[in-house]
């Protein structure tokens, strides 16, 4: 019985072995997705646009934004602030070297016909020829060798040196101003008077000082000053100061003074140019 029920189980146990499945060496294990950094075909790693294609909201390195333009570059045609087109110069901008318009840089006039030592008048200047005059007979001199600066103010102590070097005296050195000598002369013979309390001999002289102290010089060289001279041709009238009235009326009537588009301008100052002329005509009046 026993060897029976032997039989019996080794019989059993060889039926279900056949029934199992057989795992051999060339069995395929079920396919692991690949981990190698690779990513399947077709895709891309997040973020990454298609082939050829930027990301949504990127631009190549160095583009700007959409409707920008890279920092410093400027729209087509236009140039930075300051800078003009290609090949002209900036508005108000000379070439270097070249003057303002109408004029030529002083070393580079060159003018035969002018007899002074000035390299920044021209002949043809409407007051070249009292320039050369006043140069001529001393009057008046340069404010260097070659430069006489005929737009250039003129100051009080300019005017009496003009009028004292028109007398033939010359000027002392050792006095603590220049003008000193000249100052002191003009107040002693009546030319500069109280009246003129404004008056600064180191500050631009006004108009209508000019014609006291002119009007004050005639008297001192034995004029005869009519005070019935007439201002009423000209705009600003009322603008002259009383002490000077009648020293405007005694200058336009013997025409030493003839104003500028119908004004005295009594207020303003006397360039060097139009002191030259005045002087000429002042000392054409008393010889």
């Amino acid at each position: 019985m026993k060897r029976k029920l032997t039989a019996y189980a080794l019989s059993l146990i060889l039926a279900i072995g056949a029934a199992a499945p057989v795992f051999a060496d060339e069995t395929v294990p079920p396919e692991l997705p690949e981990i190698s950094g690779e990513m399947p075909e077709g895709e891309k790693p997040e973020g990454e646009a298609p082939n050829g294609e930027m990301p949504e909201g990127e631009k190549p390195e160095g583009e700007a934004p959409d409707g920008e333009r890279p920092e410093g570059e400027m729209p087509d045609g236009e140039k930075p602030e300051g800078e003009a087109p290609d090949g002209e110069m900036p508005e108000g901008e000379k070439p270097e070297g070249e003057a303002p318009n109408g004029e030529k840089p002083a070393e580079e006039q060159s003018d035969p016909n002018n007899e002074t030592p000035f390299s920044d008048i021209l002949s043809s200047s409407w007051y070249y020829s009292y320039v050369l005059e006043a140069y001529n007979a001393g009057y008046i001199s340069g404010k260097t060798e070659t430069s006489f600066a005929p737009n250039e103010t003129i100051t009080g102590a300019q005017l009496i040196v003009m009028l004292f070097g028109a007398e033939g005296l010359t000027l002392d050195s050792s006095q603590l101003k220049w003008y000193q000598s000249a100052v002191d002369w003009a107040k002693e013979n009546g030319l500069i008077t109280d009246d003129l309390a404004n008056f600064d001999p180191d500050k631009a002289i006004t108009r209508e000082d000019v014609m006291y102290i002119l009007c004050r010089y005639l008297i001192y060289k034995g004029k005869t000053v009519d005070n019935t001279g007439d201002l009423s041709q000209f705009n600003d009238k009322s603008l002259v100061s009383d002490y000077a009235v009648s020293s405007a009326a005694l200058l336009v009537d013997e025409g030493i003074i003839s104003g500028s588009d119908g004004n005295l301008n009594p207020k303003d100052s006397l360039t060097r140019a139009e002191s030259a002329v005045i002087i000429v005509k002042i000392i054409a009046l008393i010889k």
